[in-house]
C-alpha cells in the first residue's frame, strides 16, 4: 500500500470496520469488463477465517458468472466525512474501507438459515423471526477470505456531512457555501469563514449580504 500510515493492520480493527458497513461490492469476472454489484451481506469471523455470506433469488447473472468462476473481489467502506480547509482552499474525505479477495460457494440447505441469520446481525437485527418458509427459493452465497487490506484516513478538522438546504433559485450560486442544513448552520465551526468568503463573492452593504444568506438559509437569525 502507499500509504502506509493509513493502513490497518490489525484483525480486529478490520473487522470493526467490516462489522459498522451496511453495503459490500462484489466484483466477478465477466468479459469484456468486470461485473459488480453491490449486496446486503452478513459476517463471520472464526478464529482469523472471515467469510461473507450474500443472499438472493435462484437465478440471476451472477450465478452463471461464479459457476465459471468462483475467484470474486470485495469492497466495502464507511465513515464518510467531507472535509473542506478554508485556510489552504482545500478539500478531502475521511473513510475507512476493506477491500478484498476469496472464492465463492454455494451454501447447502443445511447451512442456510445460519448464513441468514448472519446476514440479520450485521444490520443489528438478529432475532428478528424472520420465515423460514422462504429458505428454500432462496440461494445463499459464501465467500471465504483469503486476503484483504484495510484503509482509514481522519481528520482533525470539522467535518461537513450533511446536504445543502433548499434554496431559492436566486440562491444557487452560493450554494457550495452551505454544506449544513439550516438548523446546523449556527453550529457549524466553520460558518464565520464562510460567510467571510460570501462576504468577498457577494460584496455591497452589509444589509445586501444578509439579504443573500437568508436566501441561503432562510430558518436562521441573523442580527439586525
Amino acid at each position: 500500500m502507499r500509504r502506509a500510515d493509513r493502513e490497518i493492520t490489525d484483525f480486529d480493527e478490520l473487522i470493526a470496520v467490516m462489522r459498522g458497513c451496511d453495503v459490500c461490492r462484489l466484483a466477478l469476472h465477466d468479459e469484456p469488463y468486470p461485473y459488480i454489484l453491490p449486496l446486503n451481506f452478513g459476517l463471520e469471523a472464526d478464529g482469523e477465517t472471515v467469510r461473507l455470506y450474500f443472499h438472493g433469488a435462484d437465478t440471476g447473472t451472477k450465478y452463471d458468472l461464479i459457476a465459471r468462476n468462483p475467484n470474486a473481489s470485495f469492497e466495502m467502506d464507511r465513515g464518510h466525512g467531507l472535509i473542506l480547509d478554508d485556510e489552504h482552499s482545500n478539500c478531502t474525505m475521511t473513510y475507512e474501507s476493506v477491500i478484498g479477495q476469496g472464492r465463492i460457494t454455494v451454501v447447502p440447505d443445511s447451512g442456510k438459515e445460519h448464513a441468514l441469520r448472519a446476514l440479520m446481525a450485521q444490520y443489528r437485527a438478529p432475532d428478528f423471526p424472520f420465515s423460514t418458509a422462504v429458505i428454500p427459493r432462496t440461494t445463499v452465497l459464501c465467500l471465504t477470505v483469503e486476503h484483504m487490506t484495510g484503509k482509514r484516513r481522519v481528520s482533525t478538522l470539522p467535518q461537513i456531512r450533511d446536504q445543502p438546504p433548499q434554496a431559492s433559485p436566486a440562491a444557487a450560486g452560493l450554494l457550495s457555501y452551505c454544506r449544513k442544513s439550516a438548523d446546523e448552520i449556527g453550529e457549524c465551526a466553520h460558518f464565520r469563514l464562510r460567510a467571510r468568503n460570501a462576504r468577498r463573492v457577494t460584496g455591497g452593504s452589509r444589509h445586501r449580504r444578509q439579504a443573500i444568506w437568508r436566501l441561503l438559509c432562510p430558518e436562521r437569525k441573523f442580527e439586525k
